[in-house]
């Protein structure tokens, strides 16, 4: 009999391996809302993105990344399954959720069952970072979020991401990479709803068809991404832009916010991105130099960053540049109060082959442009065509402007129109679907040409819209001819002197103000210098209301240019800088014409003009200083004025607008000794009198003269040399001034002093002594009466009966006072004189001084014959 086989044993049944749970994700979390106090509009969205239905029963939500944790963990509502792409909206209160978005929530906080076995606090969006976490019933994590300072390693996603109000963060649907930049975007809230890839336009947009076979195609060569300071992820952004009905579109992060591998993944998702004949991406960098201005990058390896100390530099970055020639490169959104404007555009030729572009249009925040300082740069010496750009931040590729960057190609692929972008065939537009092109033959916009002369330029516009427009040719800053047109396309011919140096480009201006720029067609060759001078300047204005405000202030001040050549001169581009740094760039626009001048009010430029003095220097768009002017001081209402010679006066009467003339010199005031007195202090006069005590009686420098009005003292210059007599007849020029309260002419030189002539002594004029006051202040008199008081052996009093007056006896003259008994009858003459030590004078400050010992008549006389009687004039009745 056969063997019989051994009974196998049986072997334990197997465990079934469990089922792993479907996976939901977070598609959308907003944690900055908007109610005030309570932010009851924050929400958070889980969606299904299974093909098959799913049960939310025993999943979990909340901010609690470990078991046990202080952060809060509740249960879904357990509602039907929820279907392939369904959603759960789940808001922090959902009467205030509905007030915002018009619709009730799957949930609210509140309503949720608290999962305290895991999270032992409560759920809440924290402004400054938080995590969201979504647990299977499990407790495997399926999904996780972070933002702003949450912890991004606890919830196993990359950083980073933020969404301040009104924004949330939106899953690019249904991706899933664990990193927060690649899975999310920021944008407007988009609750019960997915956020899905835009889908590209079908038919695909078509081109411009332009002369000579080219075509124009429109994009964008400006944009950020969640690389660096962007809303969303690249592949998104193309497609947004692809969607919006661009033919080319660029992303430029900012490079120093780039790790390599960030800058390979955005190439991988340009190449993506391009579709030949359809669309077209392009991955560039953007040096951001927080100082010197930032430039966009092309058909570079690896990012160039401003902070590489290889690049820091501009100097540096432009020296790379011409190792570089390949890359084209664009100046960007150039203000110098804005990261600055590549040092006003100091040009560079080693960099010149790569800088082709400059916008001219930028949407980063506000829309911007900058016209002028596309002029400028070309003036500089650059040769840059105008790019019109959206610097999109947020989630808006493509539709946040309707400016548009236009490049002339033949075909809509990535080498075309990087060709055509280093070739400068670019126009730019503020309009998305005008077209204007600028060629001269088959020779077209971007291109030098070697010869100067006679030329015909062709402009070509084209514009579905068939708005009208005005079209302005540009020889440089200055515009040449205008003209307009309507229909949807049109081309117009315009023959032009070129000359070496210069560039034309053209403008148009549609009937809604929207504007197009041409790139320029330039002349090979140096321009001619252009000379233009400062002419006039009025810093100090006084009683002239130059605006016709009703007011006399600094915004009167103004300042003059003056134009010799015989041609006009376009400034835009141009500046006035003054010794403080104080900039005015002249706008485009500004025309100085033929010999002519061009004035400047000071609420134009913000330029002050100090009236203590300042420098102001005129500066060529190339850097050149044309002109500077430096002065010292100013006077009100007269002008610095450049006379016919040349020569600079300070004394100019003002004649803005027209050509300049000097004051006359200007001469001393000629009056009477009376009007003299009545003068302002220190103004400057001329008088003529008669000697009544010269030089040399009360000191060297001292002398009295008198007219027919009145007297006054002469206080002479040092070793002045003059000798007079009484009654010399003479002519004083000099400053009104007082010496104690005395009223004086001070003689600047011996000059102005002149002897008209000898003549006879005058004779006192006889007055009481109750009138040797003020009136007869300077004037040769003579009192009569008893003397009545003594002090010491120079001052004594005399009083014929009204009021005493005093007799002073000046050291330097000489005179001394003999024996003189009490209640004596004498006659003093000599000059009325005022002492006055304080601020108000008295009667005691009066006296009068006798000129020679002869001037003291002790006997009792009577007056002479033919002595005069009149009273001085006193200006009283």
């Amino acid at each position: 009999m056969p063997t019989p086989s051994p009974t196998p044993t049986p072997l334990p049944t197997p465990s079934p391996t469990p089922t792993p749970y479907p996976a939901l994700l977070i598609s959308e979390l907003l944690y900055d809302g908007l109610t005030p106090t309570t932010e009851g509009d924050e929400f958070v969205e889980v969606c299904n993105p299974n093909p098959i239905p799913v049960d939310p029963t025993g999943y979990r939500v909340g901010d609690a990344a470990t078991r046990g944790d202080r952060e809060g963990m509740y249960f879904l509502p357990a509602n039907a399954p929820l279907p392939p792409g369904g959603c759960l909206v789940i808001a922090r209160d959902a009467g205030q959720f509905q007030a915002r978005f018009g619709f009730a929530p799957d949930a609210d906080f509140a309503s949720l069952t608290r999962d305290s076995a895991w999270g032992r606090g409560q759920w809440s969006l924290a402004n400054s970072g938080d995590e969201v976490v979504l647990l299977a019933p499990d407790d495997t994590m399926v999904d996780s979020a972070a933002f702003r300072n949450g912890s991004y390693t606890a919830v196993g996603v990359s950083p980073s991401a933020t969404a301040p109000e009104p924004d949330s963060l939106q899953r690019v649907w249904p991706t899933d990479l664990n990193s927060m930049p690649d899975d999310f975007i920021r944008a407007a809230p988009n609750p019960a709803a997915l956020t899905l890839v835009p889908a590209p336009p079908d038919p695909p947009p078509a081109p411009a068809d332009l002369p000579l076979g080219m075509h124009a195609y429109w994009g964008h060569l400006h944009a950020h991404t969640t690389l660096s300071d962007g809303a969303g992820p690249p592949r998104y952004a193309f497609a947004a832009a692809r969607a919006a009905g661009l033919h080319f579109y660029a992303l430029t992060d900012h490079a120093w916010w780039l790790t390599d591998t960030e800058w390979q993944n955005l190439l991988v998702a340009a190449d993506q991105a391009d579709t030949p004949g359809q669309f077209i991406a392009l991955a560039g960098v953007e040096w951001s130099h927080p100082s010197a201005g930032h430039i966009n990058l092309f058909g570079i390896d690896s990012p160039v960053r401003h902070d590489d100390p290889r690049f820091d530099t501009l100097d540096r970055l432009y020296a790379w540049l011409a190792q570089n020639p390949a890359v084209v490169a664009q100046f960007n959104h150039p203000d110098r109060d804005y990261d600055g404007n590549f040092n006003e555009f100091a040009f560079d030729a080693s960099a010149a082959a790569s800088i082709v572009l400059q916008e001219i249009g930028n949407h980063a925040q506000d829309y911007v442009t900058y016209e002028t300082a596309f002029v400028q740069s070309n003036l500089a010496g650059w040769r840059v065509a105008p790019t019109n750009n959206g610097d999109t931040h947020t989630a808006s590729w493509g539709t946040d402007t309707p400016g548009r960057t236009g490049v002339v190609a033949a075909a809509l692929t990535r080498s075309d129109i990087l060709a055509a972008l280093q070739a400068r065939r670019v126009f730019s537009t503020e309009d998305d679907n005008l077209a204007l092109a600028l060629h001269t033959g088959e020779v077209w916009m971007g291109s030098e040409l070697s010869a100067a002369g006679p030329l015909s330029l062709s402009v070509f516009f084209t514009d579905p819209d068939a708005e009208p427009l005005t079209l302005t040719l540009f020889d440089g800053a200055l515009p040449l001819d205008s003209a307009a047109f309507s229909g949807p396309s049109g081309e117009w011919v315009v023959d032009v002197e070129a000359r070496p140096g210069h560039f034309f480009w053209v403008r148009a201006v549609q009937g809604d103000g929207h504007r197009a720029w041409t790139a320029p067609l330039w002349i090979a060759g140096q321009p001619e210098p252009e000379p233009l001078q400062f002419s006039e300047l009025l810093p100090a204005p006084g009683d002239w209301d130059w605006t016709g405000d009703g007011q006399t202030d600094q915004s009167d001040e103004w300042l003059e240019l003056y134009n010799p050549l015989s041609r006009p001169v376009g400034l835009g581009g141009w500046r006035l800088v003054d010794s403080s740094g104080v900039t005015y760039q002249f706008p485009l626009g500004t025309v100085i014409s033929p010999t002519g001048y061009l004035v400047l009010p000071h609420d134009e430029t913000g330029i002050s003009l100090n009236n203590s003095g300042d420098t102001l220097r005129l500066v060529h768009p190339n850097g050149m200083v044309v002109d500077t002017f430096a002065y010292t001081g100013a006077h009100y209402d007269e002008t610095w004025c450049r006379l016919p010679d040349g020569r600079w006066s300070d004394s100019c009467g003002p004649s803005p607008g027209e050509p300049n003339w000097e004051l006359p010199p200007p001469s001393p005031l000629q009056v009477n000794i009376f009007q003299a007195k009545r003068l302002a202090y220190g103004a400057w006069l001329r008088v003529k009198g008669v000697v009544t005590a010269p030089p040399g009686v009360f000191g060297e420098r001292v002398m009295y003269i008198q007219d027919d009005s009145s007297g006054i003292r002469v206080y002479l210059p040092a070793n002045h040399g003059l000798s007079f007599v009484p009654g010399d007849r003479v002519e004083v020029e000099g400053h009104l001034k007082t010496y104690y309260g005395e009223w004086e002419i001070d003689v600047d030189e011996a000059g102005d002093v002149s002897l008209l002539g000898p003549g006879d002594p005058l004779p006192p004029l006889p007055i009481a002594t109750t009138n040797m006051l003020e009136p007869y202040e300077g004037l040769l008199v003579m009192l009569t009466g008893r003397a009545v008081r003594f002090s010491g052996r120079s001052v004594f009093w005399v009083d014929d009966g009204t009021d005493p007056a005093k007799v002073y006896l000046a050291p330097a003259s000489g005179v001394k006072k003999p024996f003189i008994e009490r209640e004596a009858p004498v006659t003093v003459v000599g000059i009325v004189s005022q002492h006055t030590a304080g601020n108000a004078p008295t009667r005691e400050d009066y006296r009068l001084m006798p000129r020679f010992q002869t001037d003291l008549l002790l006997p009792q006389v009577s007056p002479p014959p033919g002595w005069p009687t009149m009273l001085p004039e006193t200006g009283y009745q």
